[in-house]
């Protein structure tokens, strides 16, 4: 496999990250010689290069040799959560464990590897040791999965990898080849629809404080109305009273974004299962957020505004700007709800009688 077109390199274990959900290896509990800390484990057959091919960095020793199957001292891999555990700040590397309870076992630690992920973006399985492959019988090991890493996406290398391991074993069933970012967004799914919903509920939020704040300048403007009338006819341009609304208005949007940013960050916790890459309180994030709903505010804020700058001094008052002329559909339909009601026979009233 490795001599075929565009492959870099070449490697298998028993679960490669994203897999399927639920398929595992070996579960198992570790000892410390000294047996003071114990630890469930995960073990996972593993091919060599399997971390330099993953990009999975090696903090410390080195990895798995093809040399290594057989070897009396039972070389493993561990990761960093792991090493931290067991060996604190001392050099794991040459230090054994403990594997099993009832057929104890020791291993050997030749190298330490970072925490990676392997069935979710969002979950880490802290305790995992590597062991050579080829030390698993066919029994106990009945599927691996192969990894291959490609300079850039080739056609036709599913169909090239089938050929390749059928040549070597017709039988062999290969269930499916598929690419990382697509197994990845299969074990997203549940992640998406949340944003997704997320992402809708915020459009509505952000159209309902649009509304809300174009209703409530609108208002406010046309209770002053006449007093603008009266200043324009004292000779204040359109311009000022334009700035002393949006100002009025914008001061509203500052404190109330305040608001919300300290809510958001008080309950940042929650979305935290939800973001990959980034953190709850990513302030490129939070800044683009408050950008776009100062854009908003402005907007809405600025249609009561510009009416209320071209208000006629001679008209306005007599006549103004009736906020009744602009009501919403909302307050429209309980009106009109509230005179069908009217039209209801009323119930006769029952006179209390006085008990002496």
């Amino acid at each position: 496999m490795q001599a075929l077109p565009g492959v870099e390199s070449v490697s298998a274990a028993a679960v490669v990250p994203f897999s399927e959900p639920g398929r595992c290896c070996f579960m198992s509990t570790a000892t410390t010689e000294s047996g003071q800390d114990s630890s469930s484990i995960v073990l996972h057959p593993a091919a060599p290069g399997l971390f330099e091919m993953l990009r999975i960095p090696m903090i410390a020793g080195r990895d798995l040799a093809w040399t290594d199957a057989g070897v009396a001292e039972n070389p493993v891999v561990i990761t960093r959560t792991l090493a931290e555990r067991f060996f604190g700040e001392d050099n794991p590397v040459g230090a054994s464990f403990i594997v099993g309870t009832r057929q104890p076992e020791s291993f050997t630690v030749v190298g330490v590897v970072g925490d990676p992920m392997f069935w979710s973006l969002s979950e880490y399985r802290d305790f995992d040791v590597f062991f050579p492959y080829d030390t698993v019988t066919a029994s106990r090991l009945p599927f691996m999965e192969l990894a291959v890493r490609t300079a850039r996406p080739v056609e036709g290398l599913p169909d090239a990898l089938r050929r390749t391991i059928w040549d070597l074993q017709p039988d062999m069933p290969i269930p499916n080849v598929m690419s990382l970012p697509v197994q990845i967004s299969q074990t997203m799914t549940s992640e998406r629809f949340l944003s997704t919903l997320l992402m809708v509920f915020a459009a509505f939020a952000i159209t309902l404080a649009a509304a809300g704040i174009y209703g409530t300048m609108l208002y406010a403007v046309g209770q002053r109305s006449h007093e603008f009338g009266i200043r324009m006819a004292l000779g204040a341009d359109g311009s000022r009273i334009l700035g002393q609304v949006l100002k009025r208005g914008m001061a509203l949007t500052v404190v109330g974004v305040g608001l919300g940013l300290a809510g958001a960050l008080a309950l940042s916790r929650v979305l935290e299962s939800l973001v990959f890459g980034i953190t709850v309180q990513d302030v490129p994030t939070y800044g683009a957020v408050t950008v776009l709903l100062g854009f908003v505010s402005l907007v809405a804020c600025y249609v009561p505004a510009r009416k209320a700058a071209r208000l006629d001094p001679i008209e306005t008052p007599s006549n103004g700007i009736d906020p009744r002329a602009n009501r919403s559909a909302a307050s429209r339909v309980l009106t009109g709800a509230a005179r069908f009601c009217e039209g209801f026979p009323k119930l006769p009233r029952q006179r209390a009688r006085r008990i002496s």
